[in-house]
């Protein structure tokens, strides 16, 4: 608690403990005046230890403004990888900003549109060469084994660039369908990538409509608004291969409660199936557990009577204690 303490001092802010302070005491004004600890930490960047410009960065980096800019590039020659690749992420979230410009003028010279007489398709020229400008933007010159230097290349342009420099070429879905066999993989990687640290709904439909795929689906659905994702997740549960039991909390995580009943019938489809275990669903019958509206349950008395006399019956009859004991208790409290 000593922190918090700090933190709500009013003594906290004193100019001097930014100064003369020690680390606990230089984090507590950050905490108590973030705006007024960024403008002071401009002057004392090029002294602080790199543990500290880690951590300085971890906070700026959750909600980094126009006025970061300055020192989020600065950082970007920081002789400290960890310090680089925070203020890599940081300035991918600022979509004014000069490394912005930087990947859309990349983004644009890699990935044009060819017209032909019936149909247009994407014209995909990736960069020829890695050079020192991209390795200080971040982008990492060595690939993994599956894939080609140029094609990471361009994945990783692709995943830093605003996705509103693409609005020009035509909306998501058409870009994803006009992409070629050869480049669509990287094309939907980058975009992908891109999506979710942008938290953009169109490219998120759109890419959920390529079907679940090895992709990071819950990423995905958690870009929708919120009133979006039970359907969404309910069409991903309903494909020829749904998730597994153990990767369905991550994906179940971004759904707010209660949910419908619509919602927790695929859910409980798609992990009894008759390949499944309950020890598999566990984590899963523990979000139903919480997740569900308090109460009986249409969805959950169906499953379990279709599975009477297996070894699903006590699973499924500990969440329906869980529903009954959470109604009892918001009716305690009424």
């Amino acid at each position: 608690w000593a922190a918090v303490v700090r933190s709500t001092d009013p003594a906290a802010t004193d100019p001097d403990r930014w100064g003369h302070g020690d680390r606990a005491e230089r984090r507590a004004f950050f905490a108590a005046d973030p705006a007024r600890a960024r403008a002071l930490l401009a002057g004392t960047w090029a002294a602080e230890k790199g543990e500290d410009r880690e951590w300085f960065l971890d906070r700026i980096g959750a909600a980094p403004t126009a006025g970061d800019e300055p020192l989020l590039e600065a950082a970007l020659d920081d002789r400290r990888k960890g310090v680089r690749d925070r203020a890599v992420a940081a300035l991918g979230l600022l979509p004014d900003s000069a490394y912005a410009r930087r990947m859309a003028a990349r983004a644009r010279a890699a990935v044009s549109v060819e017209r032909r007489l019936l149909r247009s398709r994407l014209l995909v020229t990736p960069p020829a060469d890695h050079d020192d400008a991209m390795a200080r933007d971040g982008i990492r010159p060595t690939p993994p084994s599956t894939l080609g230097p140029q094609a990471w290349w361009l994945r990783q342009i692709l995943a830093a660039t605003p996705l509103r420099v693409w609005d020009a070429l035509g909306p998501p879905a058409d870009l994803l369908g006009r992409a070629g066999p050869d480049w669509k993989d990287v094309l939907v990687a980058g975009w992908h990538e891109a999506t979710i640290r942008q938290a953009d709904p169109a490219w998120a439909a759109a890419l959920l409509d390529l079907g679940p795929a090895e992709r990071d689906v819950a990423g995905l659905v958690g870009a929708l608004p919120p009133v979006r994702r039970a359907p969404a997740v309910v069409r991903l549960l309903a494909a020829a291969t749904p998730p597994a039991a153990w990767l369905l909390p991550a994906l179940l995580d971004t759904v707010p409660d209660p949910w419908p009943d619509e919602l927790a019938a695929a859910v409980l489809a798609a992990v009894t199936r008759p390949d499944s275990r309950p020890r598999d669903a566990r984590e899963v019958l523990k979000l139903l557990g919480g997740r569900l509206r308090p109460g009986p349950s249409a969805a959950l008395r169906d499953r379990a009577d279709r599975l009477r006399d297996t070894d699903w019956e006590p699973a499924l009859a500990a969440v329906a204690d869980t529903l009954a004991f959470r109604h009892a208790m918001l009716e305690e409290l009424r």
